[in-house]
C-alpha cells in the first residue's frame, strides 16, 4: 500500500507505540500453532489498525447538563454534607 504523506503522518500519530526507532510498526500473532497462520492473522491485524487509524475521528459536541442532571447533583452534594457534618457534631 502506498500512503500519502497526511496519511502517514497520522498513521504515526496513532500508531506510535507500535512503532520502534526505526520507524517500522510491529504487530506480531502467536496465536496460532503454524507460523503461515501467525502470518496471515498479523497481516489482517495490520490492515485493521491501519483502517482504524485512518478514520477520522467524530467532533465531539459540547452540550449543558440537563435540569434534571443539576438537580440530581446538587441533591447528591447535599447528601453527602449531610452525611459529613452528621460525623463532625458527634459528643464525647
Amino acid at each position: 500500500m502506498a500512503f500519502g504523506d497526511p496519511a502517514k503522518k497520522r498513521i504515526h500519530e496513532v500508531l506510535k507505540n507500535k512503532i520502534n526507532k526505526d520507524g517500522e510498526l510491529i504487530v506480531s500473532c502467536q496465536s496460532q500453532r503454524s507460523q503461515e497462520q501467525n502470518r496471515v492473522e498479523a497481516i489482517s491485524k495490520l490492515n485493521a489498525l491501519v483502517a482504524k487509524a485512518l478514520t477520522p475521528q467524530k467532533k465531539r459536541k459540547a452540550m449543558k447538563p440537563t435540569r434534571i442532571a443539576k438537580e440530581r447533583r446538587l441533591e447528591e452534594k447535599k447528601i453527602v454534607s449531610l452525611k459529613k457534618t452528621a460525623r463532625r457534631l458527634v459528643e464525647v
